[in-house]
């Protein structure tokens, strides 16, 4: 009532139908003869004619009160104003009168309900409800009316989605025309490399050329430096020669010795198995993949032989759950890594190289595509950029940090620094123990001890705050409240005069916008540095660097949440990026 007054309500009369208007003519006719026969009664009981006076099936001699039929409702629409809604509150009291007294006539005597003249004592409530205005301008639909409806627009609902999801698979189609490359014949087969075809071995060389048609979803990586090396009796091999497209590694096994890896076999998801070398027994090392996980980096370790004879002499693993193989045994020679760049599309598929006497002399990595999956099975992108050279203690707890309470989509550890410092006491910290997808750097604090790296301190917008490395107040060189998310950085290890072992010497990071990006006009790049403080005539050399962007994963904007690495006797000697995404 109060809102109709205000006029912020509006009502509309409902439509009279001719079911209606036949139905209020019907209760006319039935209130003229219950009129009727009451006034035949009155009559009847002047005239003394008692046995017409009784109610039927009353008990004999027993006389009934004879009452006046209550007046029937109008059955007229009310009007859709104050004052209508007023006779209807009225009518509605009414009506509800009549309920309760024929109630209670039946109540007394539930003979009443035989009397076939108390038809239509009371209106329907359903009826009633019919006669009221409405909020709805339009009559209400009917069920069948909604079902159809309903069901015609789940059928444009379900069109459209089709048709944006058409759309979408063609925006990834142009997209990936627009940033693959021009095919070079063979050059594309070959990834991470700027050698010349002609540099490799002339085997490989006809690999390339004969499977260039599988560029599209393959790469062959190889980091051989001497094509020479090879033995005149080494038999070459490719397992992307046989290769299904879309067959993923689900076990890797392998068979080793304290001189060389001598059998490699790997078993794939349509059950096919690959193996290269002699088997001899049980495989000394396997490692078996969950159907969501992939091998994501790997390292070789080659040494020199006799007459200049390469030979494979271990061999470690990565996956993107931070699961780790290593077999072999490491002595004087090399390790290669190997990895693909745009790690978040490719994953290990198999090997290519050559075998001789028992053991293999060079061995590459054949790379695939993960061809996109169901939201069930999806392939996870890997932890790490570097998870093979942090160390056991930071492998492990990178895993630990990278479980089912923090997903892989919310961080990323990029690469690191190292002083090339190792001793059995270091300390390794991560502030991915502390810090969640949210947490944003806010402040950053540096200690030094002569110019060295000491510790860092950052308080994060959610209130958190990780201390990295032997940090402490008193030493504390420069800190600086971080406005802007930080998309670059610049690590630096260096050594003087007065302190010859490598330590880390310089931390610069770049801030973008806040959208994560950098910006357009340079002189708007702002930057945080912490510099390690040395006199001119000490003699900073520079032994290493790394310079680091965001990467750019899932489409999404990351920026740096923090570091990770190891502490010795005061100083941090490996320092590597955490990037987050929220």
């Amino acid at each position: 009532m109060s809102k109709l007054n205000k006029n912020e309500l509006e009502l509309f009369a409902q439509t009279a139908s001719n079911s209606l208007k036949k139905y209020a003519g019907i209760a006319k006719e039935e209130q003229e003869a219950k009129e009727k026969h009451y006034i035949e009664l009155l009559e009847a009981l002047k005239k003394g004619k008692s046995g017409q006076a009784l109610v039927a099936g009353g008990s004999r001699g027993v006389t009934k009160p004879i009452e006046k039929p209550l007046p029937n409702n109008k059955i007229e629409l009310y009007d859709p104003d104050i004052f209508g809604l007023e006779v209807a509150a009225r009518d509605c009291r009414f009506e509800m009168i009549k309920i309760v007294k024929e109630v209670d006539a039946v109540t007394r005597d539930p003979k009443v309900a035989c009397d076939p003249y108390r038809t239509s004592q009371y209106l329907s409530p359903s009826i009633f409800r019919m006669l009221l205005p409405t909020p709805y301008k339009d009559r209400l639909p009917t069920r069948d009316e909604w079902d159809s409806t309903n069901k015609e627009l789940n059928k444009q609902k379900k069109d459209a989605e089709d048709r944006q999801k058409h759309i979408d698979e063609l925006k990834k189609k142009l997209e990936a025309a627009l940033i693959t490359p021009r095919r070079d014949e063979n050059g594309t087969l070959l990834a991470n490399t700027n050698k010349d075809n002609a540099s490799l071995h002339p085997k490989v060389q006809t690999s390339l050329s004969a499977l260039s048609h599988r560029a599209d979803n393959y790469r062959m990586q190889s980091l051989l430096e001497d094509k020479n090396s090879i033995s005149t009796g080494a038999s070459f091999f490719n397992d992307l020669e046989p290769l299904e497209i879309g067959a993923r590694p689900t076990e890797l096994r392998l068979w080793s010795d304290d001189k060389k890896i001598k059998c490699i076999c790997v078993v794939y998801t349509t059950g096919t198995e690959i193996t290269r070398g002699t088997k001899e027994g049980n495989p000394q090392h396997v490692i078996q993949l969950d159907h969501d996980e992939v091998v994501t980096e790997i390292e070789m370790h080659v040494v020199n032989g006799t007459e200049g004879k390469t030979s494979v002499t271990a061999i470690a693993v990565a996956t993107s759950k931070c699961n780790i193989l290593s077999a072999g045994t490491k002595s004087n020679g090399k390790t290669h890594s190997f990895s693909m760049v745009d790690d978040r599309h490719w994953s290990f598929r198999g090997f290519f190289g050559f075998i001789s006497d028992g053991g293999f002399e060079d061995l590459g990595i054949v790379w695939g595509k993960d061809i996109p999956m169901p939201a069930t099975s999806t392939v996870k992108m890997p932890p790490a950029k570097n998870l093979l050279g942090m160390g056991s203690s930071l492998q492990q707890k990178t895993k630990t940090a990278m479980s089912a309470t923090k997903p892989n989509e919310h961080f990323y550890l990029g690469d690191c620094v190292s002083t090339g410092s190792s001793s059995s006491s270091a300390t390794s910290f991560s502030a991915l123990d502390t810090i969640d997808g949210s947490s944003v750097i806010r402040k950053i604090a540096f200690s030094s001890s002569s110019g060295r790296l000491g510790g860092l301190k950052i308080k994060y917008s959610d209130d958190k705050q990780v201390t990295s490395g032997a940090y402490s107040q008193a030493n504390e060189a420069w800190s600086c409240d971080v406005v802007a998310p930080i998309v670059a950085v610049k690590l630096t290890v260096g050594r003087t005069l007065s302190a010859p072992v490598p330590f880390v010497d310089s931390v610069e990071l770049v801030c973008g916008d806040a959208n994560g990006e950098l910006p357009l006009w340079p002189l708007d790049v702002s930057t945080i540095r912490y510099l390690g403080d040395h006199k001119p005539d000490d003699q900073l050399e520079i032994v290493s660097k790394l310079i680091e962007q965001a990467p750019k994963l899932a489409r999404a904007n990351w920026t740096l949440r923090g570091f990770y690495g190891e502490e010795s006797e005061g100083l941090i000697t490996r320092l590597g990026l955490i990037w987050g995404c929220a």
